[in-house]
């Protein structure tokens, strides 16, 4: 079977396509800053894809039970009946599994950005800002955004950590190389 490439920017419609749905040509959608674009956000392109993987299962079923009664009547009585009728059953096998694989990759996109989210949350504790703000909008707490001297004496304390770290582990392979020294020369 063939592999269908992903893309995790494309449109349930059509797994491997760039191009947003209804777009044609040259046109560019346009977005306004308040929309959620749900090429950004995996759980969004989750829930749009499972409607389309419900009917591409419902439809690989009808297609198998169409086949399946085709071969039972041909088996019976030696009669073919009209094959060429019939649907391609490996096609929308295809494609199912087609629907499944874009619905995984976003799914552990999702996972990644869950994990990336734990891990800042727990190694950097104080916020940092995610994207460049915008000038005319002032924060609304102090809280919201971390200025920069925080933000460099938070460095320089995790810096300072893995220097520790490194030398503790310096430490211990020299005092196990120097034991494994003095196992040999007995």
């Amino acid at each position: 079977m063939a592999a269908v490439p992903q893309t995790f920017g494309a449109t349930p419609n059509n797994p491997g396509s760039t191009t947003p749905a209804g777009a044609s040509g040259t046109q560019q959608p346009t977005h306004s800053a308040s929309q959620i674009q749900p090429e950004n956000n995996p759980i969004l392109n989750v829930k749009a894809a499972l409607p389309l993987l419900n009917k591409s299962l419902s439809n690989l079923m009808k297609i198998a039970a169409e086949n399946f009664v085709h071969n039972a009547a041909v088996d019976n009585n030696g009669k073919v009946g009209e094959a060429a009728a019939l649907h391609r059953f490996d096609k929308a096998l295809e494609d199912f599994y087609s629907h499944c694989d874009y619905i995984e990759g976003h799914l552990r996109l999702a996972q990644e950005c869950s994990k990336q989210h734990g891990y800042s949350a727990r190694y950097t504790p104080i916020q940092l800002p995610l994207a460049k703000a915008d000038p005319n909008v002032q924060p609304s707490s102090v809280l919201d955004a971390q200025k920069y001297g925080s933000y460099t004496n938070l460095v320089k304390l995790q810096i300072s950590c893995v220097n520790d770290v490194h030398k503790a582990l310096l430490d211990c392979a020299y005092s196990i190389s120097h034991q494994n020294k003095r196992e040999e020369s007995k």
